[in-house]
């Protein structure tokens, strides 16, 4: 006999291709696309008021929860990314030298 399981255990079923299938958090990330990782979703899932259900140590969300969230959160615009900015006109001036020396006060000679 070459299986390994004891008679009469269950099979595991392969989990349905449906929407109300568990996702990983990698599936999540893949899901919001961009820059999101597997990690920023399971540091920040509870900030973002996504339901999440434990699976022995392992956190699975429900894909229609997920899709529900996106269309509740629509992206905001991203303002074009620009270089370094230039002081404005209207910035203090960087001191020179400690404003305690400044100040009046006798500085080293």
């Amino acid at each position: 006999m070459t299986d390994t399981q004891p008679p009469g255990a269950r099979q595991p079923q392969p989990a349905p291709d449906g929407p109300g299938r568990m996702l990983t958090a990698g599936q999540v990330a893949a899901l919001l696309g961009g820059d999101i990782s597997a990690r920023t979703v399971r540091a920040y899932w509870r900030a973002w008021g996504l339901q999440a259900y434990r699976v022995g140590k392992h956190l699975r969300w429900r894909e229609t929860d997920v899709l529900r969230w996106i269309d509740k959160h629509p992206a905001l615009p991203r303002r074009p990314r620009q270089g370094p900015r230039a002081p404005s006109a209207g910035a203090l001036p960087i001191p020179s030298r400690p404003a305690l020396f400044s100040a009046g006060v006798p500085g080293p000679t």
